[in-house]
């Protein structure tokens, strides 16, 4: 692996971490590979692992909004155990699929109102409390 000081990708977002040669349809480039950070076009950030060139493994993203979402990812969606913290302070904890809360977790709004139960896409799903 090749840590790169910056690189800039063609869809000008900017990345800077460790990185891995590749042949793609015979031609040898360098994919986004093992830790680092990329800064995306629309100054959404990330810090963590990637694997084939995609945000992948433990990691954090800090969306442009104030929304910051910390935890497993899986090809560039969070996938596992993680925490979502939004701007205006609400939290969710635990797990996702194709980035999407799903199964059981904990919802606590910023003024202390909690939800413990299970979702399902995203969405409120069977018993909770």
């Amino acid at each position: 692996m090749v840590e790169v000081e910056k690189y800039e990708s063609r869809d000008q977002s900017e990345y800077k971490g460790d990185m891995a040669k590749t042949k793609i349809r015979g031609e040898e480039v360098q994919i986004k590979q093992g830790q680092g950070t990329i800064v995306m076009i629309n100054k959404d950030t990330y810090t963590g692992g990637f694997r084939n060139g995609k945000i992948h493994g433990l990691g954090e993203m800090s969306y442009a909004n104030g929304d910051v979402h910390t935890g497993r990812w899986k090809f560039g969606k969070p996938n596992g155990e993680g925490v979502f913290k939004s701007k205006c302070g609400d939290t969710y904890t635990a797990d996702w699929i194709k980035g999407e809360m799903t199964g059981n977790g904990v919802y606590t709004q910023e003024d202390g109102v909690e939800y413990e139960g299970e979702y399902k896409k995203g969405k409120k799903n069977g018993f909770g409390q």
